[in-house]
């Protein structure tokens, strides 16, 4: 016989510390590890690059701080300091880890979790019926408020609301706004989109940087609503019985399990999704509101892609109190159903054989004892040993079909949000009278074309420092004329839309194109949740290649500087030891000076968006993330090249080269290798790579938290990194056997070259007015720095016992560069300012 006792406040508080230490639902590791998934399987990084310019994908490194904001844009501290910073690897950081942990954050803090429900179907049995697919456990069931202690067998009443919104409507941002200030939402949906608008439109790049990475954390809060519903509990309103575990327990122990998998194999994902689920509204992918509690048949799964995942998984699973339907009690499901399963017995076990539902190990017999006082099933609960350690079977069979099916719909999902694209380029009109741009639309949700349908055009402009103004929408003429009944279709470019405005005295940097309106496959059907989604393109202004040399017999010899190609529509250059690359802004490639083994022969195509250039090696990263390596190929340079499309950044030492790719990872080939400079170290727990480097016989790479890592031959030095330089770094290059390091202070830092005064660099150098360097890099014989007011720095390798600007070497005077700087043997390149 159990007692009711009440307990004091003080108890309470503790008890409710121990409820939200075990609340979760996939734990921290598991929704970073599912998003990682789902992200990496989606178009994202293909996205980032083509419609956004960022050649580096998700890899890319931004920097979230909202001092730079006015004070009423900020989100509270509260939301911000104390609840996000924190929680980051770093910052800055990839965009990936912006991502991952916006995932984690949805669950900081704890009581957010009642929020994370969703049950697809209520039980017409009951009556009144229920409105709320939220959890609403305390009001109909006040057993469910209670907390049990199986030790005592005592009951604690607790004081606080066991109710909260459907995940649903708090992705949709429209869940009752008086929750309480602890679980303000400023990471819904149209707060996602709201955050990308900024990241477009705002005039300074560090704002838009910082929205940018705002706009990953607050997505990423929604994709772990999305991937909450994959868990059985959470489509059942299943709380107190299938989280709370006494507190010498640990939780859910189906998630639990999971999250054991996920760290066994050191945080990534042991399961892997097949490809997106599509849906054509945002409610869909939690909701489709196409089950209605039918039983489907014998062995019929269901249908993915028709149903939205909390159906899937409410119809499909059991949770620990919602077992085997029944009617008249709100919180039983009519399936799975007792009478559609057979007893399987295996060994001592014996198990309820879902296999019409698609799960053999359904459940554990003792599954169906664990039952509260009030449902009518017995006079006292008794502990289950169903979800326990040795209940593998049963989590085997869950975790293979509903793991991979969670990261389907979140692939879908990051899909949907970024669906928005637009190709943008150049007129036929004279640009001395009119600039015209021509717009056309390729929208794409998982490979079905969107329209777009009414909505509003805006164009913006970045002058050389990449300020961005918009153009005034009354001197904008678009044809045809654009109304809000216009429709701009997915046509493979068929359907033009040409917007003519006055010229302006300094040619732009870019021009973008940003769209807000209804993007739908069918323009008579949109989202009534997404009115304003977002589609951009970028047309990318270039400039003029201006290259230089103090000593001609050697830095011209091959035409490095005489032979540089005309034109101002470069946005990249490379050298390689005496030879040149550019990328142009239309995205072909071209290339002069010693062309012995074809490495400057580059290939045709006008979709590459990254050039690196070794001794007799070239490469080029295309938009659809694959590689293209030509020239020499004595040592595997060519034939060795790594398959896949998922890279995101190169680089080339002498005969090596290294790929980075969307996962954060190096891939590396070609070269001797006989001091392991191919083989890449796994980076730190929690972190990406974020750059990469490579010299001679040894290799770079920087990591998000600002750490660095080198490997390959140390015999100078090249791969010790001494005690004042592991962190707080934010730029790396190198050549031959030196490296040069750009820390976070604006310190510029030099070593390799056996030039070292006892255990630490001897060369470190700074701006003496402060002025910040923004780019840096390393030739055969001399290093170069850009600073951000686009002059050049350069000095040759630091060599004996004298201060580092000692080795300043000779630099074109009056001319102010941008974007990108490169150097080779006795050469420089840069791209001139207009």
């Amino acid at each position: 016989m159990r007692q009711d006792n009440q307990i004091n406040l003080s108890f309470i508080t503790m008890l409710i510390l121990c409820f939200c230490t075990v609340a979760h639902p996939f734990s921290g590791k598991t929704h970073k590890a599912l998003t990682d998934s789902a992200t990496l399987g989606s178009a994202t990084s293909s996205y980032l690059k083509n419609s956004l310019g960022i050649n580096q994908g998700l890899a890319s490194s931004l920097a979230l701080d909202q001092s730079i904001l006015p004070a009423g844009e900020r989100i509270p501290a509260e939301q911000f300091e104390e609840r996000i910073s924190g929680e980051l690897p770093g910052n800055p950081c990839s965009l990936l880890d912006f991502l991952k942990a916006g995932a984690h954050l949805e669950d900081v803090p704890i009581p957010r979790a009642r929020h994370h429900f969703h049950a697809p179907i209520a039980n017409p049995e009951v009556t009144p019926p229920n409105p709320n697919a939220g959890l609403d456990n305390k009001t109909d069931h006040p057993y469910w408020a209670t907390v049990i202690d199986y030790l005592t067998q005592k009951r604690y009443k607790l004081s606080f609301d066991v109710t909260g919104a459907s995940a649903l409507e708090r992705a949709l941002g429209t869940e009752d706004p008086n929750w309480g200030i602890e679980y303000e939402n400023y990471f819904a949906w149209p707060d996602s989109k709201g955050y990308f608008g900024e990241a477009l439109t705002r005039s300074d790049p560090n704002v838009r940087d910082h929205y940018l990475a705002l706009t990953f954390i607050s997505l990423g809060q929604t994709v772990h609503l999305l991937e909450d519903m994959g868990v059985p509990a959470h489509t059942r309103n299943d709380w107190l019985f299938a989280h709370y575990r006494p507190p010498a327990s640990t939780g859910n122990p189906f998630e639990n399990w999971v999250e054991d998998q996920v760290k066994a194999n050191g945080g990534q994902c042991p399961w892997s999704g097949i490809g997106a689920v599509v849906f054509d509204k945002l409610a869909r992918y939690f909701d489709a509101d196409e089950y209605a509690g039918d039983y489907l048949g014998d062995g019929w799964m269901p249908p993915e892609g028709i149903w939205g995942l909390a159906e899937c998984s409410n119809y499909q699973f059991l949770s620990l109190s919602t077992v085997f339907g029944g009617t008249g009690v709100k919180y039983q499901f009519p399936h799975p159903a007792k009478e559609h399963t057979s007893e399987l017995v295996e060994g001592k076990k014996v198990y309820f054989d879902g296999s019409n539902y698609g799960v053999t190990h359904l459940a554990r017999d003792s599954y169906t004892h664990y039952v509260a006082m009030g449902y009518g099933y017995g006079t006292s609960p008794v502990i289950d040993s169903t979800n326990t350690t040795d209940d593998v079977g049963v989590f085997e069979d869950y975790a293979a079909i509903t793991i991979p099916r969670t990261i389907d719909y979140a692939t879908g999902l990051i899909n949907y949000f970024f669906r928005g694209r637009l190709d943008v380029r150049r007129g036929s009109a004279d640009p001395n009278i009119v600039t015209e741009l021509v717009i056309t639309n390729s929208s794409d949700n998982s490979g079905i074309p969107q329209a777009l349908t009414g909505g509003t055009f805006e164009i913006y402009r970045d002058d050389a420092n990449e300020t961005r103004t918009q153009i005034p929408l009354g001197e904008i003429t678009f044809i045809p004329a654009w109304t809000e009944a216009s429709a701009l279709p997915n046509d493979a470019g068929a359907t033009e839309l040409i917007a003519q405005f006055s010229p302006v005295a300094e040619e732009p940097r870019n021009y973008i194109v940003v769209y807000r309106g209804g993007i739908s496959e069918l323009p008579e059907d949109p989202d009534p949740d997404d009115p304003n989604a977002i589609a951009v393109g970028i047309l990318r202004g270039g400039y003029e290649v201006f290259a230089w040399t103090d000593d001609p017999d050697t830095g011209d010899k091959y035409g490095q500087i005489s032979d540089v190609p005309e034109g101002a529509d470069f946005v990249d250059i490379a050298a390689g030891n005496r030879h040149c690359l550019a990328l142009k802004s239309d995205g072909s490639l071209a290339a002069w000076g010693y062309n012995k083994y074809g490495e400057c022969n580059v290939p045709d195509g006008a979709d590459y968006t990254a050039i690196a250039g070794g001794t007799n090696h070239s490469i080029a990263l295309k938009s659809d993330g694959s590689l293209v390596v030509w020239g020499r190929d004595n040592l595997g340079q060519i034939t060795d090249k790594p398959s896949g499309n998922d890279f995101v950044a190169i680089t080339a030492g002498t005969n090596h080269s290294l790929a980075l790719k969307s996962d954060g990872t190096i891939v590396g080939w070609g070269g001797y290798n006989r001091y392991g400079e191919c083989d890449a170290p796994a980076p730190n727990a929690g972190t990406v790579y974020t750059a990469i480097a490579a010299g001679s016989y040894h290799s770079l790479a920087l990591q998000s938290d600002g750490i660095i890592k080198v490997w390959g031959n140390d015999e100078l030095g090249q791969t010790t990194i001494y005690g004042g330089v592991e962190n707080d770094n934010r730029a790396i290059a190198a050549c031959f056997n030196y490296n040069l390091l750009l820390r976070d202070d604006g310190t510029l830092i030099s070593w390799g070259g056996n030039d070292w005064s006892g255990s630490i660099p001897r060369y470190h150098y700074r701006q003496p007015d402060g002025t910040e360097f923004v780019t840096i890099t390393a030739g055969w014989d001399h290093i170069l720095a850009l600073t951000s007011d686009g002059a050049i720095l350069a000095w040759r390798w630091p060599n004996g016992d004298f201060p580092f600007d000692y080795f300043s070497a000779t630099v074109p005077e009056g001319i102010l560069f941008t974007d990108d700087i490169a150097a080779g043997y006795k050469f420089s390149l840069g791209l001139k300012a207009p």
